[in-house]
């Protein structure tokens, strides 16, 4: 909701600004809600970019890519969103690019790969291997042929830390993987 930041980013007046709003409940995936977050986002980066923040960062998400089982980050990648939260991701951060273009700011859209930490879902992998084997319990891996990487939620806080210590103008870049 506009009416939340605009008075706030007013008062602050900040040089940088950082989205990670986006939800990811039960049934993100293919939720229609991922549109409204994805316009949300755009209308934030606009509002901020045309003022005085000179550089927006948004989280985005290796689901931009799709299917990034044995991906490789040395090739740049296609996008082939397969699910709705991929492609509204891959949409907000195509049109914040441009919107940045526009205003001559920086602009800087994190894929983000397999990120885990603290207070992590029960239901996602790292929590499930450790519940498990803390209970000394079996656990199976449905699909041993799917490869991914992934990377700790302070790793990630590192990479936005050297994106702003550093010059990086590719606005989109991949942080987790290879």
């Amino acid at each position: 909701e506009p009416s939340a930041y605009v008075q706030l980013i007013k008062k602050i007046n900040p040089q940088i600004l950082i989205s990670t709003a986006w939800a990811t409940t039960d049934g993100f995936w293919h939720s229609e809600n991922n549109y409204d977050y994805m316009r949300a986002t755009i209308d934030l980066a606009d509002f901020a970019l045309s003022g005085n923040v000179d550089h927006f960062i948004g989280l985005g998400s290796s689901a931009e890519l799709g299917n990034t089982s044995g991906f490789n980050s040395g090739k740049r990648a296609e996008l082939k969103p397969t699910t709705e939260y991929g492609k509204s991701k891959a949409e907000a951060g195509l049109r914040i690019s441009e919107i940045a273009k526009s205003y001559g700011k920086n602009f800087s859209w994190l894929r983000v790969f397999q990120a885990y930490g603290r207070h992590e879902r029960e239901s996602r992998l790292i929590p499930l291997v450790i519940q498990s084997l803390s209970n000394g319990k079996k656990f199976e891996i449905q699909d041993a042929s799917k490869v991914l990487d992934w990377i700790h939620s302070e790793d990630v806080a590192g990479a936005i830390k050297f994106l702003l210590q550093k010059n990086v103008p590719d606005h989109f870049l991949d942080v987790g993987t290879s």
